[in-house]
C-alpha cells in the first residue's frame, strides 16, 4: 500500500519549483575581475531587487498555505499590508481555515477525560457528523446570528418553535414550502432586506420579544448596509469577529460563541455563558447544586483543548438541550 500523501504538503511546492525559480533568478557574474567593490547603495538595492523577483514567484498555493490556521484552532494573522487592486488576487489565501478532525477530536477527549471515555459511543460520533459537520453552512451569517439572538436565554424547544414560526412569516409570502418544525437542516432564511420591510410588532407575532425583535432588525440593518458580509467573516480572525459584532445591539459573548462553535466550526471554543453548558459542566465534575462561574470553566476543561467545542457539545447532548443547529 502506497503511503498516503498530506493534503497540506501537496499544496507546498516541489523540488523542480525551486530549481527552475533559482535558475531564473540567476545572476549572470562578468567575466572580467572588477577593480573595486561597487557602492554599498547599489548593492542593497541589487539585493532588494533580488528578494522582489523571488517573491514574485511565490505560488497561491503556498501563500494559502501561509495564512490558514492549524488544526490545533491557533490562527495566524494575515499580512498587514492589503495587496494592490492592480495585482492578481486569489481571496482564498485571506481565508481562515478553522477544519478539524472529528474522530481525533474525540479520541483526544476520551483519551484526557476518564468519564467521556465511558460516555462517548460511535453512535455519539456519528451523530455529531450528521449534526455538527455535514448541515454546517457558514454561507448565510446573517440567517446564522438571527437564529442565535431568536435562542437567546430561553429553552431549546422553545426557540425551536419562535425560530419556525419567524420563517414561515416570510415563507407564506414568498410561497416557500416550510416543515412543521424548523431544524438545521432547513437551510431557507428570509434575507436582511425581506426583514427591514417589517415592523418590530409583526415580528412579535411570531413569538419574539419587543427587545429581540428590535435586535432582528439592527442586524438586518447591519447587513443591508454592508457593514458585516460572509466575504469578511471568512477573513477574519475570531477576535475580530468578536469586536465586530458585538456593536450589534443584542449580541454579546454567547451569540459569538454560538457563532464561531456551530456555524464557523471553530474546533476550540467554550461557551462560558450558557446555561447548559454550565449545568452539564456541573454534573459532568461533580459540583452537585453550584454551577460553576467562567474561570472555573475555563480551568476545569483545560485538558479539552484543543477540542472543547466537541466538549461543550457532550455537555449539552448529556442535558439533552437542542440548540439552532439540531
Amino acid at each position: 500500500m502506497l503511503p498516503r500523501k498530506s493534503p497540506r504538503l501537496s499544496k507546498l511546492p516541489t523540488t523542480s519549483y525551486y530549481t527552475k525559480s533559482q535558475t531564473q533568478n540567476k545572476t549572470v557574474v562578468p567575466t572580467t575581475k572588477r577593480k573595486r567593490a561597487a557602492p554599498k547603495e547599489q548593492l542593497t538595492e541589487k539585493r532588494s531587487s533580488k528578494r522582489k523577483i523571488a517573491g514574485s514567484t511565490t505560488t497561491i498555493a503556498d501563500k494559502k498555505h501561509a495564512f490558514t490556521a492549524e488544526n490545533t484552532g491557533k490562527e495566524l494573522a494575515p499580512p498587514a499590508a492589503a495587496p494592490s487592486v492592480a495585482d492578481p488576487i486569489d481571496v482564498t489565501k485571506h481565508v481562515i481555515d478553522r477544519s478539524f478532525d472529528i474522530h481525533e477530536a474525540f479520541a483526544h477527549l476520551k483519551k484526557v477525560d476518564k468519564k467521556l471515555n465511558k460516555l462517548i459511543t460511535n453512535n455519539d460520533i456519528e451523530e455529531f457528523i450528521r449534526r455538527r459537520v455535514q448541515q454546517t453552512d457558514s454561507s448565510n451569517p446573517f440567517r446564522d446570528l438571527a437564529s442565535s439572538i431568536i435562542y437567546q436565554q430561553i429553552s431549546g424547544k422553545a426557540a425551536q418553535a419562535i425560530r419556525t414560526r419567524f420563517v414561515k412569516l416570510f415563507a407564506e409570502e414568498y410561497k416557500i414550502k416550510v416543515p412543521e418544525v424548523v431544524t438545521g437542516d432547513f437551510k431557507w432564511f428570509p434575507t436582511a432586506e425581506m426583514v427591514l420591510k417589517k415592523t418590530s410588532e409583526e415580528l412579535k407575532s411570531a413569538g419574539l420579544s419587543l427587545r429581540k425583535a428590535q435586535y432582528v432588525l439592527d442586524l438586518a440593518q447591519k447587513f443591508n448596509d454592508n457593514n458585516i458580509n460572509a466575504e469578511g467573516l471568512h477573513r477574519m480572525s475570531d477576535d475580530e469577529i468578536r469586536k465586530l459584532l458585538i456593536q450589534v445591539k443584542g449580541i454579546g459573548h454567547w451569540t459569538v460563541d454560538m457563532y464561531l462553535m456551530m456555524d464557523l466550526g471553530h474546533p476550540d471554543i467554550l461557551p462560558t455563558t450558557d446555561l447548559g453548558i454550565r449545568k452539564g459542566i456541573a454534573k459532568h465534575f461533580g459540583l452537585k447544586n453550584n454551577l460553576p462561574l467562567p474561570d472555573q470553566m475555563e480551568q476545569l476543561t483545560e485538558h479539552w483543548r484543543p477540542y472543547r467545542s466537541v466538549g461543550s457539545w457532550y455537555m449539552w447532548r448529556i442535558l439533552d438541550i437542542k440548540t439552532a443547529a439540531d
